[in-house]
């Protein structure tokens, strides 16, 4: 059975586990702030029910036998063209807009 277990409403860790392996994923204090930020955004778009959000989140990883450690420093969202409607579903053009941010670093 798949666990996601978080210390507290605020908190900035989660821990997830599946078996024997495990993920901790943890945010710093501007990537949540960008995230709120983000997704406030999302919810006073012109649909009635809001737009998906996205973007490219900014960190490292480490894996230390099967736990897996996750550090998100930043995120940067990625604006798209919503073609399929409010669903953050990518269309080819931004799939290219992803493709060059990633490469651009």
């Amino acid at each position: 059975m798949n666990e996601v277990g978080r210390a507290a409403l605020d908190s900035t860790t989660f821990n997830l586990r599946s078996g024997s392996l495990g993920l901790t994923l943890r945010f710093s204090g501007a990537a949540i702030a960008a995230l709120k930020s983000d997704l406030a955004s999302g919810f006073v778009s012109p649909q009635r029910r809001g737009a998906e959000t996205g973007g490219i989140l900014i960190g490292d990883m480490a894996q230390q036998n099967s736990q897996w450690a996750v550090m998100v420093d930043a995120i940067s969202p990625v604006a798209i063209d919503y073609q399929y409607g409010p669903s953050y579903r990518l269309s080819p053009s931004d799939k290219q807009r992803f493709r060059e941010l990633a490469q651009t670093g």
